[in-house]
């Protein structure tokens, strides 16, 4: 199958389908239907497979990757930094969702994990209340700093699970299943 060699086998549950630099020609490019190419070829492809999740990885702008994204979730998780520029742009964000959800006739579930936080940062704590006072009912957990994400994502391991990182993220996953 096509789909096949892309799939990058990390164990028997888990598997990535990396982004490629050559995505980036992708926005260039004048396609019809751009928006709706994820759609086609997950439809084509994704049915051959017994995934419970597809997890898109996307840059972080409002681009036809976002917007192809949005078009065949009905979940969105934001791993979102606690920096000003983030929160503050996270309402824009929350504009698009809302703008497709009414196109699309469908719901999005959003849900925000605080990511690469750091503790005892009086700045940071600053704009998480400034995050929490708005969003709220969306965050559903934090994961803090760690060099361990890189290590794993880049060699393409498996993370360890005695990693704090990992009992993080599974416990904010757990919160959005």
């Amino acid at each position: 199958m096509f789909f096949d060699k892309f799939l990058n086998r990390i164990n028997d549950n888990m598997y990535i389908v990396p982004s490629h630099p050559i995505l980036c020609k992708f926005e260039k490019e004048n396609i019809l239907y751009k928006e709706l190419i994820l759609e086609f070829y997950f439809d084509k492809n994704l049915s051959n497979y017994n995934f419970d999740y597809v997890i898109i990885d996307t840059p972080p702008s409002l681009s036809s990757l976002i917007y192809n994204a949005l078009n065949v979730t009905d979940k969105v998780v934001v791993p979102i930094q606690t920096e000003r520029w983030a929160v503050e742009s996270f309402p824009i964000l929350m504009d698009e969702i809302r703008e497709v959800e009414m196109i699309r006739k469908k719901n999005i579930e959003v849900s925000i994990i605080e990511n690469q936080f750091i503790k005892n940062r009086n700045t940071f704590k600053d704009i998480e209340k400034l995050l929490s006072i708005e969003y709220n009912n969306f965050i559903k957990g934090r994961v803090h700093f760690s060099n361990g994400i890189k290590v794993f994502i880049n060699e393409l391991r498996e993370p360890n699970s005695q990693e704090i990182f990992y009992t993080e993220i599974k416990s904010a996953l757990e919160s959005i299943l």
